[in-house]
């Protein structure tokens, strides 16, 4: 069996419709090919490492593909990110080669040594440059690409819109597997949120829109009627837990319409993604996480002291990545690892679904009991609140974006629920903090409360 290709597509002669332009119109796959071949004549010879600030845009995305198929090593990074940070970067590793905010390319210097089958640095979620890259083949991003294609049944009549960033794993997947079934993508800078963005699902019969927690969390409180968009077939979520009632909620309309909605589970070193829910169960089991994408395996490794049926969760792929990179040396490794320990707590139930219960770093020790900081949210969000927990071992701090109520009995509740003294939980209304991908963002979040 042929290894899937990320570029099968992208070759002159084909003209079915590959990218929407918002200035110029539809580019198809032959022009996108022309494009980038041009653009190849403007890089020095060799292989580079190439860093880009992933705006979406034609002319980033151009910088994307040609790095594919010439076989470059690229650096994924958020445009927004400060000018300061970016250059940091670029020296960190050694870039031999940076597009610029015009998509001009800036020639920073030689070509560092690079691993051959080293494709893409991606960050993982730090806020700070001190964030770990992940290193990725372009087997990895292939193999995840047709996993991601064959559950969702892509082809060539999908269109998708860019509802994320494309410097973030989720956002790179969706085009990396429209890409690869030949589909077409609509580039679009306003977010979900704003009446634009929908205009332009119907204008171009958008077929599918990606989510992140936050996105259905407002699309809820924006009443969105999914009836309103009749080429919209299929939604997707990932990036984080979605309460299990907003996602039945969801699957209902969708089921109800004859249409999809998917529960996804990844992580950047998985390329990024590693579990799938059906829609067809959703409606069933709304919390869990479903089974390892096509490819792919899932276990859970048991530790002493892990409550019973609940292990660390361990995936086992071709998207598995190299590994990390922290320094220029990391860049001329090989394979570090076949297996991803995720560090989540999850279980598996008799149908071979998995359920996360947890983070092995997200719990406190409060007077001497473990209290999951993942289980206080969800207790949470059982009961409405949109919400995160945060703290350190003598103090469980809870931020709350809602207006009204009494915290003081809500935190007499919790306490009771968690059979901790009240006088350690603290609840604030307070806006939550959150990062270019829309997760939250819990330094910051600690930070401030601690200040309040």
């Amino acid at each position: 069996m042929n290894q899937p290709d990320l570029l099968t597509h992208l070759v002159e002669g084909n003209d079915e419709p590959a990218w929407r332009d918002q200035q110029e119109g539809w580019l198809s796959y032959n022009e996108l090919a022309r494009r980038v071949a041009q653009l190849a004549t403007t890089y020095p010879a060799g292989r580079h490492l190439v860093y880009l600030p992933f705006v979406t845009s034609t002319r980033h995305l151009l910088h994307y593909l040609l790095a594919l198929r010439d076989g470059h090593a690229i650096m994924l990074a958020d445009p927004a990110q400060d000018v300061q940070l970016h250059r940091e970067q670029c020296q960190r590793f050694g870039v031999s080669l940076r597009v610029l905010e015009d998509g001009a390319v800036e020639h920073l210097g030689d070509v560092p040594s690079l691993h051959p089958e080293l494709a893409m640095l991606l960050p993982t979620s730090g806020s700070t440059g001190s964030c770990k890259w992940v290193r990725l083949s372009r087997a990895n991003l292939d193999a995840n690409a047709a996993a991601i294609a064959e559950y969702l049944a892509l082809n060539g009549g999908e269109r998708a819109i860019t509802s994320l960033p494309l410097f973030y794993s989720f956002g790179m997947s969706v085009l990396n597997s429209h890409l690869l079934a030949g589909a077409s993508l609509v580039s679009c800078t306003a977010s979900p949120l704003e009446r634009q963005f929908w205009d332009e699902v119907n204008r171009h019969q958008v077929t599918s829109v990606a989510g992140v927690p936050f996105t259905f969390q407002m699309l809820n409180r924006l009443r969105f009627d999914w009836a309103r968009y009749p080429s919209l077939v299929t939604l997707t979520q990932a990036g984080g837990r979605l309460e299990p009632a907003l996602a039945k909620q969801f699957a209902e309309q969708a089921s109800a319409l004859g249409r999809r909605f998917f529960v996804m589970y990844g992580q950047t070193e998985a390329a990024p993604r590693i579990a799938w829910l059906a829609h067809e169960e959703v409606m069933i089991v709304p919390d869990a996480i479903g089974r390892a994408v096509p490819g792919g395996r899932l276990s859970l490794r048991h530790e002493p002291g892990f409550p019973d049926g609940v292990g660390e969760l361990v995936y086992e792929g071709p998207n598995v990545m190299f590994g990390y990179a922290e320094r220029p040396e990391d860049l001329t490794r090989g394979r570090d690892m076949d297996v991803l320990f995720t560090g989540d707590l999850a279980r598996c139930d008799e149908a071979g679904r998995f359920y996360l219960t947890g983070r092995l770093n997200r719990f406190l020790k409060l007077f001497g009991k473990r209290v999951s900081l993942a289980e206080v949210e969800a207790w949470l969000q059982a009961r409405g609140y949109s919400c995160a927990a945060t703290g350190r071992d003598d103090r469980l701090l809870v931020a709350i974006e809602a207006d009204g109520g009494s915290s003081d009995a809500l935190q007499l509740e919790l306490a009771r629920w968690l059979m901790v003294p009240p006088s350690s939980v603290r609840i604030y209304r307070h806006h939550l903090p959150r990062r270019s991908n829309m997760k939250i963002d819990y330094p910051a979040l600690l930070t401030q409360l601690e200040q309040v």
